[in-house]
């Protein structure tokens, strides 16, 4: 069974395009000042760039802690 994605593929782009071009390590503060509203859509925006190789979750989540 496939997850139901809770973003569209622009705000996905609008979301990469952001962290790649200011350099953020893309913490869930940073994707949300991209998305509207959802601590669940950013947290698949963040998973989906971390299987890219945009970002690092495991350093994040230490960073996070």
């Amino acid at each position: 069974m496939e997850t139901q994605l809770l973003y569209s593929e622009i705000e996905y782009a609008r979301v990469k395009w952001y962290l790649v071009s200011s350099g953020k390590p893309g913490l869930v503060d940073d994707v949300l000042l991209v998305t509207r509203k959802g601590y669940a859509k950013a947290a698949q925006i963040q998973d989906r760039l971390h299987q890219e190789g945009i970002i690092d979750l495991r350093e994040i989540r230490e960073y996070e802690e």
